[in-house]
């Protein structure tokens, strides 16, 4: 596809000059409702809001900054920081799922299969 095959035949040509935007923009008129049960959500609570805003603004953002907030819950509650463990505790734990746990738990488990198979008689290929 071109460029030129999106043209309509007849129709004028369709441009549009740039245009500054304001770098901040304050809403006008801003209302903001009483909190109420949300019908689509259940146990939120909605909040109406109305304000206008010149051409060019952006809604959403305006809705964000208001709300901020709530974008992130848990950004407002620190977690209570968790105990760092001790040197000891470190190589216990590491006795038990470090890589010589591994070892030993791989080579209890081929035992095991081994003591499982039965036996069987040496035999040399071929005779």
């Amino acid at each position: 596809m071109t460029l030129a095959s999106l043209a309509v035949p007849g129709a004028p040509q369709i441009h549009f000059d740039p245009e500054e935007r304001p770098l901040l923009v304050a809403p006008g008129k801003l209302v903001v409702g009483k909190p109420s049960p949300d019908e689509l959500n259940q146990d939120r609570l909605k909040v109406n809001v109305a304000f206008t805003l010149p051409p060019g603004a952006y809604a959403t953002l305006v809705v964000k900054r208001l709300f901020w907030w709530t974008l992130e819950p848990r950004a407002r509650q620190k977690p209570a920081p968790k105990p760092r463990p001790t040197a000891a505790e470190i190589h216990e734990r590491r006795k038990e799922t470090g890589f010589m746990a591994r070892k030993r738990a791989q080579k209890a488990e081929r035992a095991q299969r081994r003591a499982a198979q039965p036996a069987r008689k040496a035999t040399r290929p071929g005779r």
